[in-house]
């Protein structure tokens, strides 16, 4: 999927106020980029005639990659830092159903 659409921050001038200021005239006008995300789900389900038992192993960003979840001054080290998504995330699952 290709990368969210954020606004510049104007790094001078951040410096100087000491909190993040954005170009505004130029909102929205820079990619970040694209996403990537391989996920990986097994399941098993056993049907009966009053209930369902569902046991589900999901494994979200499989390949670990870095996606940019945002931009942001940091007023500690006078810079721009990016954070990411998480990385690697397993997810267990029992459902029953009635």
């Amino acid at each position: 999927a290709g990368g969210r659409w954020d606004t510049p921050i104007n790094l001078d001038a951040s410096r100087a106020a000491n909190q993040q200021v954005g170009i505004y005239s130029q909102a929205y006008s820079e990619r970040l980029p694209a996403y990537l995300r391989f996920d990986v789900k097994l399941g098993y389900k056993i049907n009966r005639k009053r209930i369902t038992h569902e046991i589900v192993a999901d494994i979200r960003n499989v390949t670990n990659h870095g996606n940019i979840l945002f931009r942001q001054y940091d007023t500690g080290t006078k810079e721009v830092t990016t954070e990411n998504q998480l990385g690697i995330f397993p997810v267990a699952l029992y459902r029953v159903t009635f």
